[in-house]
């Protein structure tokens, strides 16, 4: 129970330094903090010390993103479900989460007219490079490389650009103050620069359609062939522990979703199934960035058209 403990409190540390602001990093982190509510509440265990680990979480990620309108206070999420454990939350604790929350709120209004400047020039390179990017010169591999650059980027930049405007949007709702102005006009160039991405999409989409198999079957192969040369390495020893073939088996797993046809569970056990291989330490920091940009990739592709939502305007009446 204790190994448990610390190992979630270790996933949702690492989940939460990645990103402040990306809004599946915040909600990959509800993945080890509600497990660590349902562990507690079915052992009814009180751990000081890990409880701490995880409230101090929100120095980082105060507020998680979840859909739309809807935002979670990480602390108040945790007193709500184990109010047994807010015992080991004194008069500062409370005290730092409200200036830490007000606190983050200023960061990013300070910083709007910044990201809102860098929002508008990646924009309008996305689309001059879209433009060239369908000339189609080269190989058949460099242009659904082309394809699949423009196509994974168009929909971070959506999904970026979305999820900081309700952010900014749902905190001034939650903490209960008021909106300026001036932030008022940078979000409506935000959602302007949302709707060329969505005119652009509707436009490629039949080119972008014609694409998807293709470019998938190239990221899949790519995975299969590092997958089968890291086998290879592990193979050569003939003495085999209970961990190496563990890991064994979690890369057949990986191959065997990825010869099929891709979809969402599929994806997820790849990507529970990559977890278990990194375990045993046989991929090195390069390899494991490749695999998950890669398996990344493959989820935005899989996922177009639910993805192009991210470019939904429907904030505006907010405004």
């Amino acid at each position: 129970k204790q190994w448990y403990q610390r190992r979630v409190a270790i996933t949702a540390g690492e989940t939460a330094g990645q990103s402040t602001r990306d809004k599946d990093i915040q909600l990959s982190l509800l993945s080890p903090v509600t497990l660590y509510i349902f562990y507690c509440t079915v052992f009814h265990v009180q751990d000081k010390k890990t409880f701490r680990n995880i409230w101090d979480l929100h120095k980082r990620v105060p507020f998680i993103h979840v859909f739309g309108p809807v935002i979670l206070p990480l602390t108040s999420f945790l007193k709500r479900h184990l109010p047994f454990c807010c015992k080991f939350v004194d008069k500062k604790m409370d005290a730092a989460v409200v200036t830490n929350r007000q606190s983050y709120l200023q960061t990013t209004v300070q910083n709007l007219n910044k990201d809102t400047v860098n929002f508008t020039a990646q924009v309008a390179a996305w689309c001059a490079d879209l433009t060239e990017g369908f000339t189609m010169e080269g190989t058949v591999q460099t242009g659904l490389e082309k394809i699949c650059r423009l196509l994974t980027n168009g929909i971070l930049l959506a999904k970026n650009i979305s999820s900081l405007v309700a952010m900014i949007m749902n905190m001034h709702s939650t903490l209960s103050k008021p909106i300026t102005k001036n932030s008022v006009m940078c979000c409506i160039t935000l959602l302007q620069q949302l709707k060329i991405i969505e005119c652009v999409f509707s436009e490629k989409e039949e080119i972008f359609a014609m694409s998807v198999s293709h470019v998938i079957q190239q990221l899949t192969l790519k995975v299969l062939n590092s997958m089968e040369n890291l086998k290879r390495k592990l193979t050569q020893d003939k003495k085999y522990s209970y961990s190496s073939l563990d890991i064994i088996a979690a890369m057949n797993l990986i191959q065997n979703c990825m010869n099929g046809c891709c979809s969402v569970p599929r994806n997820v056990i790849c990507q529970i199934a990559l977890e278990i291989a990194q375990q045993g330490k046989t991929m090195s920091n390069d390899d494991q960035l490749m695999f998950s940009n890669i398996l990344q990739k493959i989820q935005i592709v899989t996922n177009f058209q639910e993805k192009s939502t991210d470019c939904d305007s429907a904030l505006i009446p907010l405004l």
